[in-house]
């Protein structure tokens, strides 16, 4: 099972280092992954861009 699978299906309380979470993202060949930021209270998207590690 992959990191993100483990994650959605751990215990209140179960944690995993970091940069074990970092380490399992699909970087591209420059680094960065797409971001979406969005409305706490609505799930609406507010800004979308590029984040880098």
């Amino acid at each position: 099972m992959n990191l993100w699978l483990q994650l959605e299906h751990a215990g209140l309380g179960d944690s995993r280092p970091l940069s074990e979470a970092l380490d399992a993202v699909p970087w591209n060949a420059d680094g960065l992954i797409a971001a979406i930021a969005q409305q706490h209270d609505s799930g609406d998207p507010r800004r979308r861009g590029r984040r880098n590690r």
